[in-house]
């Protein structure tokens, strides 16, 4: 009994010893980190591609996200079929509230939920994820020590997080869609105003890739208008029937 008494306190000092750093020490020291870089950043301009594959295609959107201290702008080119104009799509916030723009919908101002899905583009910074995670070890992706960060409640957008431990970014991210493990690699890091910024997003199902996102250029305290964050402003320049001329099928 003595044995095994003393076999637990040992598995316990080491534990502490092992991992004596808490999920807020590690939020803390990405908040040092950042804290510069954030007051120098005013706006930024950020222009993306998206590839969705599936069995027997990929489909590739392109999106700009222009910030301006706390309003943001996001703009949303769909293909359609070949001969026919992209369908964008704009979401807004304009400091008070979220407005979309859809070019079959027209205007209109987020509720609720919808407007949620938009808080983190807000004010909010990618470590907010890491509230209420819970640090449980240290592993390397890539021949990189990294903090492992998991999150205790179901659901979550983003179950467990691998973070640089050097630059404090993240490397690796996993979470469940229905019983499928998404497993996301972040990789093309680049430093921007001090920000380490993983600039490419893979997404794989097992061993499948199922999407990516490359940023493709990132402009900082440029100068944005306005206007650009002005719902009063949010029209769309697309002329529905045209967009969706010829894709009606012949009879």
């Amino acid at each position: 009994m003595k044995k095994i008494t003393l076999y637990l306190v040992f598995v316990f000092i080491f534990s502490i010893m092992a991992y004596g750093e808490t999920t807020a020490d590690i939020l803390n020291k990405i908040k040092a980190e950042y804290k510069s870089a954030d007051k120098k950043i005013t706006t930024m301009e950020m222009e993306q591609t998206i590839t969705i594959m599936n069995d027997k295609d990929k489909i590739v959107t392109t999106s700009k996200m222009q910030k301006k201290n706390a309003k943001f702008r996001m703009e949303i080119s769909i293909p359609m079929e070949e001969g026919n104009e992209p369908m964008k799509t704009v979401v807004l916030f304009d400091g008070t509230d979220v407005w979309s723009l859809l070019p079959v919908i027209g205007k209109q101002k987020l509720t609720g939920k919808d407007a949620e899905k938009y808080e983190n583009q807000k004010d909010g910074q990618w470590w907010d994820d890491l509230e209420g995670m819970e640090y449980i070890g240290d592993e390397k992706v890539d021949g990189a020590d990294c903090y492992v960060l998991s999150k205790k409640e179901k659901e979550a957008e983003i179950e467990k997080y691998w973070l640089n431990k050097s630059g404090l970014y993240p490397m690796k991210s996993e979470n469940k869609i229905d019983d499928n493990v998404m497993t996301t690699i972040y990789s093309d890091i680049k430093t921007i105003e001090g920000y380490k910024m993983p600039c490419k997003y893979s997404t794989y199902e097992k061993e499948n890739l199922v999407s990516e996102v490359q940023i493709k250029s990132i402009s900082i305290n440029k100068e944005l208008s306005d206007d650009l964050f002005d719902p009063e402003k949010l029209k769309s320049d697309v002329n529905v029937q045209d967009m969706f001329k010829g894709m009606m099928p012949k009879f």
